[in-house]
């Protein structure tokens, strides 16, 4: 018959299209009718589909319960259980709402750590410019560091000047000349209009580290020196 008991938490549930875990906890929060028959081992529930019709449609204003294991612990309309397309309740678009806040939130987080990353990268040294300096001069090389930067080693011609290039920092321009067993590096800045601003003259033996601490400290070594090769004997002539 049409009402007769429906036994078990599994057939109320479906009787109700809810989990078994919901329809307990709607039975603590909204007094879902529910029998008990006690038993050998336990209790047994049952339940009348016309008492669970009159229930439902009493609180189903009131069933905004949002502490469901997977969503929605929302007592269902008799539309909703028909396979109708259910309410539109405020609690689910304040869910949707705090959901875009959320991605809305994680999105600049991920934008700022890229804009980070990119502005300290410890690398971001730009390969050395080597300006016009004598034929046949040797060529310096410096070991260049930077404070969050990583060491390079840049080759600049004797009476040349070479540029080191970080992100976001101003133009450094070293330019070394040979003096006897050291070498004089003059040390200048390129101002925002291009022009270039003299910051220190060093003079610096091989292995010896000077530190400059504008526009931005630098520490500066120099490493080594190659020599240009002599030009090779004419054999046409040596044989003459």
């Amino acid at each position: 018959m049409a009402d007769d008991p429906i036994r078990g938490w599994k057939e109320i549930a479906n009787y109700l299209g809810t989990s078994e875990r919901t329809a307990q906890r709607w039975e603590t929060l909204h007094n879902l009718p529910i029998r008990r028959m006690a038993s050998d081992r336990a209790s047994v529930v049952s339940a009348i589909p016309s008492e669970l019709d009159a229930w439902r449609r009493t609180v189903a204003s009131l069933s905004d319960d949002r502490e469901a294991e997977s969503g929605s612990d929302q007592v269902p309309t008799d539309a909703q259980t028909n396979g109708a397309a259910p309410e539109t309740h405020t609690g689910n678009g304040l869910r949707r709402g705090r959901l875009a806040l959320s991605a809305a939130v994680v999105a600049v987080a991920v934008l700022a750590l890229v804009v980070w990353l990119v502005a300290n990268r410890a690398t971001g040294a730009r390969a050395p410019q080597v300006t016009a300096a004598p034929a046949g001069s040797p060529v310096i090389f410096l070991q260049v560091q930077a404070p969050n930067a990583a060491a390079f080693k840049m080759g600049v011609r004797a009476g040349g000047t070479g540029a080191v290039e970080l992100p976001n920092r101003p133009r450094v321009l070293l330019s070394p000349t040979l003096i006897g067993d050291m070498v004089r590096l003059r040390v200048s800045a390129v101002e925002a209009n291009g022009s270039p601003d003299f910051i220190a003259i060093i003079d610096l033996r091989r292995g010896a580290k000077a530190t400059v601490d504008r526009p931005y400290k630098l520490e500066i070594v120099w490493v080594g020196l190659s020599q240009p090769r002599p030009p090779a004997p004419n054999l046409d002539t040596a044989g003459r």
